[in-house]
């Protein structure tokens, strides 16, 4: 059998029946914050910790019956993860007179991530193993937003990241199941600047362009029995572009009712987008198997309009929205300051469009309430 049918196999005993499953979670969270006599502090700090616990019956037909190793019949297997961190982080601002304003915001955070077998899951499970691997995350960031005009305000920032990933899994049912590459660290720079313009009252236009990392997460970097590892894979690199306006008018139709127009458009363009697929491994020249690994798609584009209003008058609430979202995978064949030419050859492309409407009716006095989508 291959991989895939031998991963779906069950217990006899478990055939055609659910299987009961337990997920435990627990999320501890502290927050901090100092403020001065001035603008030059305004410091925040979050201490953040949470733990995931799932179980489920065996999987492995051919694995360890629990009860011939002296543990209770429907003992369950699983994992334990293990999460937490913290983040640091300060605004001061600073007036400078006919000048106009300055605010400067910058910060630390750091994460940690470790997921392991419960206790006994490798010998019942067996050949199913999942993931025992631990991740971890360092940032620094700085923004700058300057208003030297009440109609103009200029924003930039610069982060820096690096994470550090190692897959523990020593032992496997083949040689392909483990990592390679099973340490894997790599950091960089993601920049940013933004423009916001208010011409006129009620009237805003913005613009942003940014260009960021995203590092492979855990289950993209570390082997389970249903994920090859791939010791290739790099962080995604997006160059992202967006632009719109917001539009604000109160007393449109009545005194008192308020109405908010805001079109947007965005167009992101990803460097080594992360993906998956399932791809066969010949485990010798009479055996081959199949099992599903992440890679990089050469250049990944995603583009698009949203539009969205909002209408108030006493009780009253309509909303209306709508968004054009297209997205294109391929090859690239020109890199133009970021923005690569997808090859034809090799495209592959989705569109979508959506569109809402609601409405609400709430009088201050409420004798009837309707409410529809």
């Amino acid at each position: 059998a291959d991989g895939q049918s031998r991963g779906e196999a069950r217990h006899p005993d478990l055939q055609g029946a659910q299987q009961p499953a337990e997920v435990g979670r627990r999320r501890l969270a502290l927050e901090v914050r100092v403020g001065g006599d001035d603008d030059l502090v305004d410091l925040k700090a979050n201490l953040w910790a949470a733990d995931l616990r799932l179980r489920n019956l065996p999987r492995n037909a051919y694995g360890v019956r629990p009860e011939n190793i002296g543990l209770k019949k429907g003992y369950l297997t699983g994992s334990d993860t293990v999460m937490w961190g913290v983040d640091v982080s300060n605004t001061s601002a600073f007036a400078l007179k006919d000048a106009g304003a300055l605010s400067a915001s910058y910060g630390l955070s750091w994460m940690t991530e470790d997921t392991r077998p419960s206790a006994y899951t490798d010998v019942i499970e067996g050949w199913l193993n999942v993931r025992d691997a631990r991740r971890e995350e360092i940032a620094a960031f700085a923004k700058l937003s300057y208003t030297p005009l009440e109609w103009l305000a200029v924003n930039g920032g610069l982060r820096y990241a690096h994470y550090w990933s190692e897959d523990r899994r020593t032992d496997a049912n083949s040689k392909e199941q483990l990592s390679k590459k099973p340490f894997q660290n790599e950091g960089g720079f993601s920049p940013s600047i933004g423009l916001t313009i208010d011409p006129a009252e009620g009237v805003q236009l913005y613009g942003n362009y940014s260009s960021t990392l995203r590092f492979p997460a855990l289950v993209e970097t570390s082997s389970t029995f249903t994920m090859i590892p791939n010791p290739d894979i790099k962080p995604e690199r997006s160059r992202n572009l967006e632009a719109g306006a917001n539009l604000r008018k109160s007393g449109l139709f009545a005194e008192g009712d308020s109405a908010m127009l805001k079109l947007g458009y965005f167009n992101w363009n990803v460097k080594n987008y992360i993906s998956r697929e399932y791809r066969a491994f010949v485990e010798r020249p009479d055996f081959t198997w199949t099992g599903m690994q992440i890679f990089n798609i050469d250049r990944a584009r995603f583009t698009g309009l949203e539009l969205s209003g909002r209408y108030e008058n006493k009780g009253f609430t309509a909303e209306l929205g709508g968004n054009y979202y297209n997205s294109k995978y391929g090859e690239a064949y020109v890199d133009l300051l970021g923005f690569g030419m997808l090859n034809e050859g090799t495209l592959s492309e989705v569109t979508a469009k959506t569109y809402t409407a609601r409405y609400q009716y709430a009088p201050e006095n409420p004798l009837i309430f309707l409410k529809a989508n």
